[in-house]
């Protein structure tokens, strides 16, 4: 039911990568301003190389996507606790340390 991965290891070949039956997946991380803080953002992109891809990927989608949402929230929520942990020990003074 699944094709192997393809053996893609640069953007040129990504983007030149068009073998029967294939769909080809990019994901994103990315920041943008929100008033004060920053929103963080997570994009899936996916291409299918044909037509057969296409119907196959919309059927596994179909099932697939509630968990993929769910993982997609938790893993952002993970990424925002570790942000503000850091920019919060970032703010905190140093403590001294005994000689």
């Amino acid at each position: 039911m699944f094709a192997r991965p393809a053996d893609v290891r640069t953007p040129e070949e990504f983007a030149a990568f068009a073998a029967e039956d294939h769909e080809k997946l990019a994901m994103s991380f990315r920041t943008l301003p929100w008033g004060e803080k920053t929103l963080l953002v997570l994009e899936h992109r996916t291409q299918a190389t044909d037509a057969l891809a296409h119907q196959r990927f919309a059927r596994y989608w179909l099932v697939v996507r509630p968990g993929g949402a769910f993982v997609s929230r938790q893993l952002l929520r993970a990424v925002a606790r570790r942000a503000e942990h850091a920019g919060a020990a970032a703010s905190r003074p140093a403590r001294a340390v005994p000689a």
